[in-house]
């Protein structure tokens, strides 16, 4: 888990967006350059890092014991 993640967004229609103060809805001129593009990081969605650390690793653990029982599957249905 590496802290936070990136985004950038390319804003196709701004009008549904609307500013904190008066809630009228923006438009192109509202932002830099008249360019509707969000981008920031975003926080993990898990705080608490050894928690986040343990849902990764029982993933990698459920996944390799997939994997383990597909196998024996494809040989027993090769078998039969």
């Amino acid at each position: 888990m590496g802290g936070e993640a990136n985004i950038k967004m390319d804003i196709k229609e701004v009008s549904i967006f609307k500013t904190k103060e008066t809630m009228k809805s923006l438009s192109k001129n509202s932002f830099k350059g008249g360019d509707p593009k969000i981008d920031g990081a975003l926080p993990p969605v898990i705080a608490d890092k050894k928690e986040a650390e343990s849902i990764k690793d029982n993933a990698n653990t459920g996944t390799k014991v997939l994997d383990a029982l597909n196998s024996g599957n494809f040989f027993l249905m090769l078998v039969l």
